[in-house]
C-alpha cells in the first residue's frame, strides 16, 4: 500500500502484514503506527514523520527508508518486551532516525540490518538498557552525537557517531564489528562483552564491572583503558595491543591473557596509589606482557596471580619502587632481560628471566617463590627482604641496606 496524501486521520495505522510505503511526511497521520506479524513501514520521504512507533510484545516489524533518503520517526519507540523491531531492508538502505519518548520492554530488540540507524535525540539511546542492540553486516548505526546504553551488542556491522564526542554503554555480548569515531565505551554490569572487530573509537573504554574480552588487537581502539571495581580485560588473540592501560587510586582490576597466546600492552601502565591490577586467572593463564611509559603510585600492587607477567621494555619495571610485585603461587614473572626495582616483594610463585642478564631490586618484603635464571639481586633500603625459597638465580645477592633474613638454605 502506497500512500502519497498529506493525511490528517487520528485512530492511527496498523501494520500487521506486507508493506506500507510512506511518500508524504503527512502520510500516516496524526495517531500512532502500530506494527506486528512482520509488517512493513517504508518511508518513502526526506524529512520527519511526527507519528510514534509501536511494536506490541513479541511481535516483528520493519522500519526502513528509501535508498538515499534521510527519514526521521520523531513520535517516540514503543517496543513491548521480546519485540524486534528491524531497520532498513536490502532494497531500502537509507537513514533511519529514531526520536521521541522512548518506552523499550526488557529482551526487546533493535536491529540495524541494512543503511543506517541514526538517533535522532537522548531518549532512545537510553531507552536501551534491558533490550539488544543488533547491526548487522549491511547495518550501520549513528550515535549522531547521543549516548546510548545497552544490555547486550550483537552483530558485525559499524557503529559510528557524526556528532559531538558520546558515549556507548555496554553490559553484554558478542559484537565482531567496528566501533569507530568519538565515542567513549563502558562496559556496565558482571557479563561478559566479547569484542573481535577493529575499531578507532578515540574515547577510550572504561571496565568498570566483568569482563571484556577482546579477540582482535585493534578491538579496543585508540585510546586508554581503565578498570575499576573488579573489572577485567582479556587479551584473546596473539599481539601488541597499542591501548594504555589504566586503574586509578585505590581502584582494582584484572589483565588476563587467554591461555597459550602471549599478549602485549603497550601503551604504557598507569596505576594510581593503592590501586591493584591482578595478572592472570584460573581460567585465562596466557602470557601477558606490558610495556610503554609507566606511572605507578606509592602502595599500588601489580600482583602475578595466574600464568605469566613479561616485562616488555625496561619502564615498567623501573616504575615499581614505591609499590608491591606480588607473584602468586599460580604466577610467574619474567624480566624478560629488563631489570625491576621494587618497593616490596611478596608472593610465592616463580620470577625467571629469559632474556639478557637482568638486575632485580628489592626494598622490602616477604617471599617464599623461586628466583631462577640470568638475575643479579640486590638488596635496597632499610628494610628486611625475607626470602623463603629454593632458588638458582646466579648473578648474585647484593646487599647495600637493610637485613635479607634467608629462611630456605
Amino acid at each position: 500500500l502506497t500512500l502519497g496524501g498529506a493525511s490528517t486521520f487520528n485512530g492511527g495505522l496498523a501494520i500487521g502484514g506486507g508493506t506500507v510505503l510512506a511518500t508524504n511526511t503527512g502520510a500516516l497521520g496524526t495517531g500512532a503506527v502500530n506494527l506486528s506479524g512482520g509488517g512493513a513501514l517504508t518511508l518513502g520521504a526526506n524529512g520527519t514523520f511526527s507519528n510514534a512507533l509501536n511494536l506490541g510484545a513479541g511481535t516483528g516489524g520493519t522500519l526502513s527508508a528509501g535508498a538515499g533518503l534521510a527519514a526521521t520517526m520523531g513520535g517516540g519507540l514503543n517496543l513491548g518486551a521480546g519485540a524486534t523491531l528491524g531497520i532498513g531492508t536490502a532494497a531500502n538502505t537509507g537513514i533511519v532516525a529514531l526520536g521521541g519518548t522512548a518506552s523499550i520492554g526488557a529482551g526487546a530488540t533493535l536491529a540495524a540490518n541494512n543503511g543506517t540507524l541514526r538517533l535522532a535525540d537522548a531518549t532512545i539511546g537510553t531507552g536501551l538498557g534491558n533490550a539488544t542492540l543488533n547491526v548487522g553486516a549491511a547495518g550501520t548505526v549513528d550515535l549522531n552525537g547521543f549516548g546510548a546504553t545497552i544490555g547486550t551488542l550483537a552483530g558485525s556491522g559499524i557503529i559510528a557517531n557524526a556528532g559531538a564526542a558520546a558515549t556507548l554503554g555496554v553490559g553484554a555480548g558478542t559484537y565482531s564489528g567496528a566501533i569507530n569515531g568519538n565515542i567513549a565505551l563502558n562496559k556496565t554490569g558482571i557479563a561478559q562483552l566479547t569484542l573481535g572487530g577493529a575499531s578507532t573509537f578515540n574515547g577510550g573504554l572504561a571496565i568498570g564491572g566483568g569482563t571484556v574480552l577482546a579477540t582482535n588487537t585493534g578491538a579496543l581502539g585508540t585510546g586508554a583503558v581503565n578498570l575499576s571495581g573488579g573489572g577485567e580485560l582479556t587479551l584473546g588473540v596473539a599481539g601488541t595491543f597499542a591501548n594504555a592501560l589504566g586503574v586509578g587510586a585505590g581502584a582494582n582490576g584484572t589483565l588476563s591473557a587467554v591461555g597459550g597466546l602471549t599478549a602485549t600492552m603497550s601503551g604504557g601502565l598507569n596505576l594510581g596509589a593503592g590501586a591493584t591490577l591482578g595478572i592472570g586467572t584460573a581460567a585465562n593463564t596466557g602470557i601477558v606482557a606490558l610495556g610503554g611509559n609507566a606511572a605507578i603510585g606509592a602502595g599500588a600492587t601489580l600482583s602475578a596471580n595466574n600464568g605469566t607477567l613479561q616485562l616488555a621494555n625496561a619502564t615498567i619495571g623501573a616504575g615499581l619502587g614505591n609499590a608491591t610485585l606480588n607473584v602468586g603461587a599460580a604466577g610467574k614473572v619474567d624480566l624478560n632481560g629488563f631489570g625491576a626495582t621494587v618497593g616490596a616483594l611478596t608472593g610465592s610463585g616463580l620470577i625467571t628471566n629469559a632474556g639478557a642478564a637482568a638486575t632485580l631490586g628489592v626494598g622490602a618484603g616477604t617471599y617464599s617463590g623461586a628466583i631462577n635464571g640470568n638475575i643479579a639481586l640486590n638488596k635496597t633500603g632499610a628494610g628486611q627482604l625475607t626470602l623463603g625459597g629454593a632458588s638458582t638465580f646466579n648473578g648474585g645477592l647484593a646487599i647495600g641496606g637493610g637485613t635479607v633474613l634467608a629462611t630456605n638454605t
